[in-house]
């Protein structure tokens, strides 16, 4: 963000708003630079559902939609999340 300027508002806010729902149990940067890019992060396979909803709650894309948030797992299972 800081060294390359590749990131918008909204994803700077979406990472912190899940740095701050996270905690000390993981954490959340932006990645895939160019045009905004995208967010992701790390955290306790428990705390997925409490994340999610703090980030459903909190944050709107700047065309006033819902996030699109996908959730993988280590073990490679992979699973779509929408309300």
């Amino acid at each position: 963000r800081c060294d390359f300027a590749i990131t918008t508002r909204a994803i700077d806010a979406l990472a912190q708003l899940l740095r701050t729902a996270i905690g000390g149990n993981g954490g959340a940067r932006m990645t895939g630079g160019g045009f905004g890019g995208a967010v992701v992060a790390v955290m306790p396979q428990s705390a997925v559902t409490d994340v999610r909803s703090l980030v459903m709650a909190g944050y709107r894309t700047p065309a006033d939609q819902p996030p699109l948030i996908m959730v993988e797992t280590a073990q490679g299972g992979a699973s779509l999340l929408q309300s």
